[in-house]
């Protein structure tokens, strides 16, 4: 017996300034990125779908992200709107 399914999981990216379309409200955005995974026996082996999206955290409405606007929102996994930390021995 085989035990497969599908597991959606949600990642945080980064967060930054926007006005948001639904409440208009100017403030805090989430950049989610949701990956949608084959999995066996509970373990995810191979992602199938892919989705990023811009979370209002006032009203949770959801925008839909292209390519393109992904890459413009901003640097995964960088908290937008605050200064890059260099590694060590790095100067910036």
């Amino acid at each position: 017996m085989i035990l497969y399914g599908l597991l959606t999981s949600p990642i945080v990216l980064g967060a930054k300034q926007d006005l948001c379309a639904t409440c208009n409200v100017a403030g805090p955005h989430l950049i989610v990125r949701r990956v949608r995974w084959v999995e066996i026996f509970f373990i995810p082996v191979l992602p199938i779908w892919i989705s990023h999206r811009l979370v209002c955290t006032n009203c949770s409405a959801e925008t839909k992200l292209g390519f393109g606007a992904r890459l413009r929102a901003g640097p995964p996994g960088h908290e937008l709107g605050q200064a890059a930390v260099a590694a060590p021995g790095e100067v910036r």
